[in-house]
């Protein structure tokens, strides 16, 4: 048994794990191929518990999901690997969409869809993830509260057996709990994920100096997850929540013999080329979330393409120069970034396989 499968055993106390890992990739565009990477993702883990599905503004199904071999659903939920289980997320391309939904003028499209699940399928179903990043005169935060009861009711109408779950997804950026439903006023089933990640942040190095940027050592699981834990757990008094998306970026910051006041780098940044802190952080973060009274219902890691080069699972290193700006190269660039070896990838593949297996 690996490290970290004794490590997750240990911090689920033995027992039967209720948690569904899974993976939130986004390798190929939020629309046009089903698959989106997920079937290589699916050849690293040997399963997929969960994936995610994305319809954007203007591309939700007319005619329902498609769940059979080759379709949008099928494929982000993992499509061979046969889990039939998907966080589904939609929006609309209204201008004031929240309230369109809450009024009912979207019903005939999310009725369709909620009766095309199959009664084999789990399907958390989210309008509008991290919502609370994107709330504007034509969207408050009452309209979009409103979306979300409305959707409840009709998951509650239309799937009584509660196989579509109707799914609130924040941001924990600038998170409060004021911007949830209260919980009495949702389906009891309703599952809240948060999407919360491993950011960079300054911090006081112990040679007393200010570090910046990549220059950070990865931040404690807990100061990524604690505060919408207990928004979403203690304060509104959800019972099911979970994580849409956590990763970390990895940190490439040269160690320099002496603290660099202008770029902010020096001896205790952290040169992690190898991936292997970032493989550490990602068990840990797996591990202490499994020490929450309240267990997550479902945590899906995120590894997105484009701008997100340094979340992936197959690229290390930064494509930024070590100035921090757009300008020409400073000294210390070292021409990221560069390719992952075999042994490199498996680091950091092994570190959450073992969720991904022991999920049920």
């Amino acid at each position: 048994m690996s490290i970290a499968a004794r490590r997750f055993r240990r911090a689920t106390s033995a027992s039967v794990p209720t948690t569904i890992y899974g993976v939130n990739c986004a390798l190929a565009g939020w629309s046009g191929s089903p698959n989106r990477g997920y079937a290589d993702r699916g050849s690293w883990f040997g399963r997929i518990p969960c994936g995610r599905d994305w319809y954007d503004a203007g591309t939700f199904p007319t005619s329902g999901g498609d769940f059979t071999t080759g379709g949008h659903d099928w494929g982000s939920a993992g499509g061979t690997y046969g889990e039939k289980r998907a966080n589904v997320n939609f929006q609309f391309s209204d201008i004031d969409q929240a309230h369109q939904v809450a009024i009912g003028t979207h019903d005939a499209e999310l009725i369709n869809y909620i009766n095309s699940v199959p009664a084999d399928w789990t399907i958390y179903f989210c309008y509008y993830s991290e919502y609370n990043l994107h709330i504007t005169a034509e969207n408050t935060i009452d309209d979009f509260i409103a979306a979300h009861q409305h959707i409840g009711t009709l998951c509650a109408q239309y799937a009584p057996e509660g196989n579509v779950i109707p799914t609130i997804c924040v941001s924990s950026s600038s998170f409060t709990s004021g911007q949830l439903p209260a919980a009495n006023t949702m389906p009891a089933n309703t599952l809240v994920l948060v999407d919360a990640y491993g950011n960079p942040s300054g911090y006081t190095a112990p040679d007393g100096n200010t570090y910046r940027n990549y220059a950070t050592p990865y931040p404690s699981p807990s100061s990524a997850i604690d505060n919408s834990y207990n928004n979403i757990v203690n304060t509104m008094g959800y019972t099911h929540w979970g994580v849409g998306e956590f990763n970390s970026p990895q940190r490439v910051a040269p160690q320099l013999p002496t603290y660099s006041p202008t770029l902010y780098w020096g001896p205790y940044s952290p040169y992690d080329i190898s991936g292997a802190l970032r493989a550490q952080w990602i068990s840990d973060y797996c591990d202490y979330l499994q020490t929450k009274p309240v267990r997550p219902d479902l945590v899906l890691l995120w590894e997105g393409g484009n701008g997100n080069w340094n979340q992936l699972f197959t690229t290390a290193g930064a494509t930024a120069y070590d100035d921090g700006t757009s300008g020409s190269p400073g000294p210390h660039y070292q021409g990221w970034p560069v390719a992952l070896s075999t042994p490199v990838q498996d680091t950091l593949i092994n570190s959450y396989k073992p969720y991904i297996l022991a999920s049920p």
